[in-house]
């Protein structure tokens, strides 16, 4: 008896994350990345883009991933 609470308990957390996985979670917006060219002296010829989503909050985080190789 213990073991079909268990399974049933563990299928609802299951169906409950797909449920709210639909709900909550929205699509990519439409906005681009955008390539940055003028962003100072460039020795090493890096390039930078910025991608800026269509809705986003007041105050957004911000992602800096520098990766010369």
């Amino acid at each position: 008896m213990k073991r079909a609470i268990a399974t049933l308990g563990g299928a609802c957390a299951v169906l409950l994350s797909a449920v709210a996985a639909l709900v909550f979670v929205h699509p990519a917006a439409a906005a681009t990345l955008t390539e940055v060219t003028n962003f100072g002296a460039n020795p090493g010829n890096l390039r930078m883009h910025l991608y800026v989503p269509d809705n986003r909050p007041t105050n957004p985080a911000i992602v800096l991933a520098m990766h010369p190789c």
